[in-house]
């Protein structure tokens, strides 16, 4: 599989769950909540193989700050559970956050997830 086709698959699945996703850096007035996957590009291979075996991906999700705790949990989740739908991955580690960077107070989930291509 290509990466592109990762990422194809990604939009569909969330899609199909009811997950809005953006693959470019959202605007500060982006309606929420929403996905952003920063892809990388096929041309990111390994110059010892010429492949690209191994992706280290972040996915950010933004909530309102105004979510529930519980309510931005239980749609992390949702997020976790469509992107197994889409594939196995190496690893996944999930950090939360506050964040005011954009202009906004916002709750983020930084998802760092490792896959083999």
């Amino acid at each position: 599989m290509r990466l592109a086709q990762w990422y194809e698959k990604i939009r569909e699945q969330f899609n199909n769950d009811g997950i809005k996703v953006v693959f470019k850096q959202p605007s500060p007035s982006s309606i929420l909540p929403l996905v952003h996957v920063g892809p990388h590009t096929d041309l990111d291979v390994s110059t010892k193989t010429a492949t690209l075996n191994e992706v280290d991906q972040q996915i950010n999700i933004w909530c309102e700050s105004t979510m529930a705790p519980a309510d931005f949990e239980d749609y992390v989740q949702k997020v976790k559970w469509s992107l197994s739908k889409v594939g196995r991955w190496d690893n996944l580690t999930t950090q939360t956050m506050f964040d005011d960077s954009s202009g906004r107070d916002l709750r983020r989930a930084l998802l760092m997830i490792t896959i083999t291509i």
